[in-house]
C-alpha cells in the first residue's frame, strides 16, 4: 500500500523528471532513488503513461467518432491490434446506431 508520504515523493520525482531532458532521466533518476528500485519503477511507469499520452484528444472527440463511424468494414478490421493514444483496439463489437 502506498503511503500519502510516498506518493508525495514519487510526484516529486515524477515532476522533477519531466523537467529534464528525456536522456538525462535515467541518470536522475538512478541517483535519486539510489537502492530503492520499486520507487524508481514507480516514477518510471507514470513517465511512460505520460509519453504515451502525448496527442491524445489533440482533435475533439467528435472528429474522431465521425471519422471511425464513415470508415468502410474493410477498413475498421485494420483497426484491431492497433493503439489510440493509451487504447488498445481489441475488436470490432457492432456499427451502425446512432
Amino acid at each position: 500500500m502506498t503511503t500519502p508520504e510516498r506518493w508525495q515523493r514519487v510526484s516529486q520525482l515524477y515532476h522533477s523528471a519531466l523537467l529534464r531532458d528525456a536522456r538525462e532521466r535515467p541518470a536522475f533518476l538512478a541517483e535519486a532513488c539510489a537502492d530503492d528500485d520499486a520507487l524508481r519503477r514507480d516514477v518510471e511507469s507514470l513517465l511512460t503513461q505520460s509519453a504515451s499520452a502525448v496527442g491524445f484528444l489533440d482533435r475533439p472527440a467528435v472528429v474522431v467518432a465521425t471519422e471511425m463511424q464513415t470508415m468502410s468494414d474493410v477498413t475498421a478490421s485494420v483497426l484491431t491490434g492497433r493503439r489510440i493514444g493509451v487504447y488498445q483496439v481489441e475488436a470490432r463489437i457492432d456499427a451502425g446506431g446512432m
